[in-house]
């Protein structure tokens, strides 16, 4: 997914701060999100699609839109949150963007040419919800931190220099962004190296009340058992299974944590969970605390700890 932001108004950095998290968390923010990966790996759910993220990519999450962070396995990940209060924020497909993106490389080629005109649009861009700007990894930490230092100064410019901070952050982006579309051919987009996989993902996420199988997982990405086993294995240090498992722990600790009400015989029924003990057991494996012990330790919401 594309979206064409505006930057004709100075954006407002509303709150910046680093994490390092291997917790599931979920919440709909009223601004929109910049997130940088300074470490470690996290996946994403948002507009009912799963994203892997690896250190140096960046995730942009438009204002009021649900998503669901989830750790991978055990690994803990850094994360840079920048809230930002953006204008118009518009919601583009593939082609949209292309055809966005070459308008106005003609209209600068026009106006050239005539030596008169405007860009009637001079201050949108285009931002894909996951970029790798590379050749800005080394630079976006430090941009971050510059965005934290001055909040913490509280200077009379600091809102300035953070709306600043924010811009530059969003280019980088931006100009990924571009680099991308530039590398695509026009007419279809570039196969996603990671599509096969993301498949697989969405799948587990749309069945994990339901005990699906290898076979399952492999007819849809048309993998052989081996591969499918060697590419998680690659990617998440575990077996299909074993993912699948975790995952439904996780949703789990997610219905104790919004329905406290709810018994560990519920959940575990919710959860397509025929046998309670079996339950459990495996929730105690991944966990190292049973459903009863998880539900009594559960704390009020404290954005700090998110």
């Amino acid at each position: 997914m594309y979206y064409e932001i505006d930057l004709s108004r100075l954006p407002e950095l509303v709150n910046i701060y680093s994490v390092r998290r291997r917790t599931v968390w979920q919440i709909v923010d009223p601004d929109s999100l910049l997130i940088f990966i300074a470490d470690g790996r996290c996946q994403i759910t948002t507009d009912n699609r799963d994203y892997l993220l690896r250190k140096g990519d960046m995730f942009f999450i438009p204002a009021k839109h649900h998503y669901i962070r989830r750790p991978v396995g055990n690994e803990f990940c850094t994360l840079y949150y920048a809230h930002i209060k953006l204008g118009e924020v518009g919601q583009l497909d593939y082609m949209s963007a292309r055809d966005m993106l070459d308008a106005r490389r003609r209209a600068h080629i026009d106006r050239v040419i005539s030596l008169a005109g405007q860009d009637e649009r001079p201050h949108r861009y285009i931002i894909k919800e996951l970029t790798h700007p590379a050749l800005a990894s080394d630079e976006l930490p430090g941009l971050y931190e510059a965005a934290i230092e001055s909040r913490l100064k509280n200077h009379l410019d600091g809102q300035t220099l953070e709306s600043t901070l924010a811009i530059r952050m969003l280019l980088l982006a931006a100009n990924d962004t571009v680099s991308e579309l530039d590398r695509d051919a026009p007419e279809l987009p570039s196969p996603d190296p990671n599509l096969k996989l993301h498949k697989v993902l969405s799948y587990i996420r749309l069945h994990a009340k339901e005990n699906i199988s290898l076979d399952d997982l492999c007819q849809v990405c048309n993998f052989s058992k081996q591969h499918l086993i060697r590419v998680f294995r690659s990617e998440f240090g575990k077996t299909p299974k074993a993912y699948f498992l975790e995952y439904r722990v996780n949703i789990a600790k997610e219905l104790f944590y919004r329905n406290p009400h709810l018994s560990v015989k519920e959940v575990a029924d919710e959860m397509g969970f025929v046998d309670q003990h079996y339950f459990t057991r495996l929730f105690v494996k991944l966990t190292g605390s049973t459903p009863s012990e998880y539900k009594r330790h559960l704390i009020t919401f404290d954005p700090s700890k998110q």
